[in-house]
């Protein structure tokens, strides 16, 4: 049996705090090694539940937050911020089900810690197939693509793995009227608003790897969106 497991980093046990997951932040390295600890029990669940081979996906911000020498080492790893997948790198239909730790609740959930939805303060809402939605429902999707279940959720977001029909329609509503227009020069991604674009596909990898695209576009051009 084959595990996916992917780690955010908001929802792991004992964070509470933006200082607790920013690389700057004051309690960032303690945040790691709880991080890591919910990782490696994640780990230990799906080898204890039979699995052979186990694949982590570090998922939170640059993606370079599990401490490796203390994570399980019978577990493959994949670190780094350039994937095209972002959280999902790496799962396919060879799987049998997927695993979500550390996730969180998505942008604008009321009393949700840490609440956003894939970056802090650039995006509004997400929606998928018109319904709002965070990265636990968009990631669930991903591995419902291929047939695969999502086994456990562990964090601040609860959500049901499921199939979605195609085609499939993501939305996303920017805080900057810039950084939408910049996102509607991929081809494909059309504003539906002075903020807002949406993207419209029938290949569900394709709609990940277009937004992952879209996200790195809205950093750069969010790191001097002083005005709209």
């Amino acid at each position: 049996m084959k595990v996916f497991i992917s780690v955010d980093m908001e929802g792991v046990s004992g964070i509470t705090d933006p200082e607790d997951v920013l690389p700057d932040g004051a309690d960032y390295q303690r945040g790691r090694v709880f991080m890591t600890g919910d990782a490696n029990a994640a780990i230990l669940g799906a080898y204890d539940a039979g699995a052979d081979e186990v694949l982590v996906n570090d998922s939170h911000w640059v993606m370079r937050n599990l401490l490796l020498e203390q994570l399980d080492s019978r577990a493959r790893t994949i670190k780094g911020f350039h994937k095209s997948l972002c959280m999902v790198q790496g799962l396919d239909a060879s799987y049998d089900g997927a695993v979500f730790v550390g996730y969180h609740a998505c942008a604008g959930t009321e009393g949700g810690v840490l609440n956003h939805t894939l970056l802090g303060k650039e995006i509004q809402n997400v929606y998928l197939n018109g319904e709002p939605t965070g990265e636990t429902r968009l990631n669930a999707a991903y591995a419902g693509h291929f047939g695969v279940p999502a086994l456990a959720v562990a964090g601040r977001e609860q959500a049901t793995p499921y199939r979605l029909a195609s085609p499939y329609r993501l939305g996303i509503e920017w805080n900057s009227t810039t950084i939408a227009a910049t996102c509607a020069m991929i081809p494909g991604v059309g504003l539906t608003g002075s903020r807002s674009v949406e993207f419209v596909t029938d290949d569900y990898p394709e709609l990940t790897r277009v937004l992952v695209a879209m996200l790195l576009l809205a950093m750069q051009v969010g790191q001097k969106a002083i005005y709209g």
